[in-house]
């Protein structure tokens, strides 16, 4: 069975997004770059685990359940990583000049 492949691995990602959220939260330098390990650790198990999804042969019913969310869910992650880098590279201090208009 597939799920057989991938206990592990949906767990690690499954610890990493519960702790993600809360360190993201918490709105700080050092949350927004522990949050930017965390999410590269989800979008990497994830990666992960399409992969096993993808070269596994399954019926029509476990291809509906399995990959199309691990497809939805990897998007929202790719979406989220964008995100937290963008909020860590402002909390670096990474802005435009306000007194330099284009």
């Amino acid at each position: 069975m597939l799920f057989n492949y991938m206990n592990f691995v949906f767990l690690a990602n499954m610890l990493c997004n519960a702790a993600w959220l809360p360190v993201f939260q918490s709105n700080t330098l050092w949350g927004f770059i522990l949050g930017w390990f965390l999410i590269v650790g989800i979008w990497v198990t994830n990666t992960y685990l399409m992969v096993i999804a993808e070269r596994s042969e399954m019926w029509w019913f476990e291809a509906l359940v399995v990959r199309i969310p691990f497809s939805v869910y990897s998007g929202w992650v790719t979406g989220a990583t964008v995100l937290n880098t963008a909020y860590a590279l402002k909390a670096m201090g990474m802005t435009d000049s306000i007194t330099n208009p284009r």
